[in-house]
């Protein structure tokens, strides 16, 4: 299964659009295309789907010259409140183990694009990000985001020790 089978909450939607109203961006041209309202991003019963996800990524993109880096400034916003039941299952979870395991057991509840894969290795746990076959971008825009809020939920769940690697 793909990110493109499964809606999610409107929370990332929501930290997308205020990310974009603190740089100047509007509200009408974030949502623009989207079929969503604002008033929708604060309603937890709505479902957003991966394509009105990611046309609210393209018009931030579009909106702010497609910077690099601006994937990792959003992704740091992804604490794991941001991810709902999900999140607080992580960090609830006794260890960062038993964390990262029910993260990847769940992936599907997150609003990463990317394929994430882990695998242990001698002495190191390594995330894999895959990047999903959109314009480049987003394509990067989402690789970015997803490693920098994977490295926040492994901040918040492993308290702050810096357990883990992270490759592209």
């Amino acid at each position: 299964m793909s990110f493109w089978d499964f809606t999610r909450s409107p929370a990332s939607a929501r930290l997308l659009v205020d990310f974009g109203d603190e740089r100047g961006v509007s509200r009408a041209a974030m949502l623009a295309g989207t079929g969503l309202t604002d008033t929708q991003l604060d309603d937890p019963n709505v479902e957003v789907t991966a394509a009105q996800e990611l046309r609210l990524t393209g018009n931030l993109l579009r909106s702010l010259g497609q910077p690099p880096g601006l994937g990792l400034e959003v992704g740091l916003r992804y604490h794991f409140s941001a991810h709902g039941v999900w999140g607080y299952g992580l960090i609830a979870s006794a260890t960062a183990r038993d964390a990262l395991a029910l993260a990847m057991r769940f992936l599907p509840l997150t609003y990463a694009f990317t394929v994430i894969t882990y695998s242990e290795e001698t002495d190191a746990g390594v995330l894999n990000f895959v990047a999903p076959e959109l314009p480049d971008a987003l394509s990067r825009f989402c690789v970015e985001r997803d490693m920098a809020a994977a490295a926040i939920l492994l901040q918040e769940t492993a308290g702050g020790a810096p357990m883990w690697f992270v490759k592209r």
